[in-house]
């Protein structure tokens, strides 16, 4: 509460904790929210909050990308691809990955955000894995922006897309938010190799980047240090105005790792200001 926030997304609530904690906490302090459970019925998922003085919450979806890349016509030639590993498909379609889709109106302005949070995969063998659901996602996501912006043609849509990645600078997710597109020899695809995918290749017309940048740290454990998590927004909508320093590699280590008796969690906060540019 102390970050003064008007939006936030977080990853990884248990459903009780949003119930009995989250949610009736924060609608006392004049936030209204939801939460999205994993799919196969996790009983964890994504929380969302906005503070009311500023944002009206319009609505929400659940992307569960082992039921849409299927069925949904925006992944069929990523499905067509996907359908000639065995071993591959069985293991994507295994998974409960998914993406919440939020959209708020702001009080104050003739604006519209679509805020998307997420939080992928974590083996370190799927790389391919996050690469394929982060295009999902943005593909997903920029098509919902099109309908948006034909449904409210007086006001300007913009695109936030926040959480877990799972994915460090160098990898294709970073790459296609921040260029536009990754390339079928992506390195990525081959984290696997009896997983391999050739032929597929992401292009993605949001002009995104990274409001955090990409710091050293945003995950800290005893076994595994890196820059994990982003905030993405939307170049032309948003500038940045201010960010909240992440804390220093003795602060981080100075109780070996974290969860610790300072931080709550084994990731830090990003936190921003975004102005309307």
């Amino acid at each position: 509460m102390r970050y003064n926030a008007d939006i936030i997304a977080m990853q990884e609530v248990d459903r009780k904790v949003f119930k009995y904690d989250l949610e009736p906490t924060m609608s006392q302090l004049g936030y209204e929210g939801n939460l999205v459970t994993k799919g196969e019925e996790v009983a964890e998922g994504l929380a969302f909050f906005t503070f009311k003085q500023r944002f009206k919450l319009l609505r929400w979806e659940k992307i569960i990308f082992a039921e849409h890349l299927p069925k949904n016509p925006l992944f069929s030639p990523l499905w067509n691809e996907v359908q000639k590993n065995e071993q591959l498909m069985t293991r994507i379609l295994n998974r409960s990955t998914t993406m919440q889709v939020n959209v708020v109106e702001s009080v104050e302005h003739d604006e519209i955000i679509v805020v998307g949070n997420i939080h992928m995969y974590f083996h370190p063998d799927a790389d391919h894995i996050r690469l394929l659901h982060g295009g999902m996602a943005i593909i997903y996501l920029e098509d919902f922006v099109k309908q948006l912006k034909e449904q409210y043609s007086t006001k300007r849509v913009s695109v936030i897309f926040c959480g877990d990645f799972n994915s460090t600078p160098d990898c294709g997710i970073y790459k296609l938010y921040t260029t536009g597109e990754v390339s079928k020899d992506c390195i990525d695809y081959q984290s696997n190799k009896e997983e391999a995918i050739q032929e597929v290749e992401f292009r993605q017309g949001l002009k995104l980047n990274s409001a955090c940048g990409t710091p050293q740290y945003t995950n800290f454990t005893a076994g595994f240090a890196d820059c994990l998590d982003y905030i993405y927004y939307d170049t032309d909508s948003f500038q940045i105005s201010q960010v909240v320093p992440l804390p220093s590699h003795e602060e981080l280590t100075e109780n070996v790792a974290l969860p610790s008796v300072v931080f709550p969690s084994d990731h830090v906060a990003l936190v921003c200001d975004l102005k309307w540019s």
